[in-house]
């Protein structure tokens, strides 16, 4: 979809949700307050949510929150549809990518 609306009025939404990928180590979703990042560094998968809100800068995870987990949850169902949407290998913390 082009942007070219948003850039001449920026309280035009071209889209609720922005899936993010970065080589084969990183996958993301980013709505208009959330952001759930997730990559694998050293042995094993990190998960990082973040409040964009209240956190523009990223500063504090939310993603070992007890409160936080059913958004933690949802998130990772809608970066799961996204990956698949787009034809995109197996996010990062599924099983095939760490096999």
């Amino acid at each position: 979809r082009s942007l070219a609306p948003a850039l001449a009025d920026p309280a035009h939404h071209v889209r609720e949700q922005l899936y993010l990928a970065y080589w084969d180590s990183q996958r993301a979703i980013k709505d208009r307050r959330y952001k759930l990042i997730e990559y694998r560094a050293g042995d094993g998968p990190v998960t990082q949510l973040f409040d964009l809100e209240t956190d523009p800068w990223e500063m504090n995870d939310l993603s070992g929150r007890p409160n936080q987990q059913q958004r933690l949850a949802a998130m990772r169902a809608e970066l799961s549809a996204a990956g698949e949407a787009s034809g995109e290998m197996a996010t990062p913390y599924g099983p095939a990518y760490w096999d």
